[in-house]
């Protein structure tokens, strides 16, 4: 089993049903994000480039719409973008995020954000969807 697609289920520990354990946050400024559709398809992706699950990369699940959000360095999302599933969010979005280390299965930190601010690069995560892709033999998500 990868080190990513662990983090497939949620924990039910870390969740919440509290609507105060999320906010909406601005996309664009700070960072822009990658949302990719199957959940587990972008752990894979994550897998492949070997990102590691407590370096610091801000990494967001949405259990309920079995999405992965990745959030990468602002002004960068539409080089990850053009690809089936992979939904690009950038100055003028909005997505729900955690606050602190609470969440709720609409939002959920995998891997919080570390004080060293890294970002997973956006283009090296689409050529990752694209080889996970290839590996199971089709360019769209399931």
């Amino acid at each position: 089993m990868s080190v990513w697609s662990a983090l497939l289920v949620p924990d039910d520990a870390m969740m919440t049903s509290r609507a105060s354990a999320i906010r909406l946050a601005a996309c664009g400024r700070e960072w822009d994000a990658l949302v990719i559709t199957p959940l587990a398809r972008g752990l894979a992706a994550l897998d492949v480039l070997n990102v590691p699950t407590d370096g610091g990369y801000p990494v967001l699940a949405d259990h309920t719409h079995q999405q992965l959000i990745v959030l990468v360095p602002p002004g960068t999302a539409h080089a990850g973008g053009a690809l089936p599933g992979v939904r690009v969010l950038t100055r003028g979005s909005w997505l729900l995020v955690p606050r602190g280390d609470l969440g709720c299965y609409l939002a959920v930190w995998l891997s919080s954000p570390g004080p060293e601010r890294r970002f997973v690069d956006a283009k090296a995560l689409r050529a990752a969807v694209s080889t996970v892709d290839a590996e199971q033999g089709s360019g769209a998500p399931r």
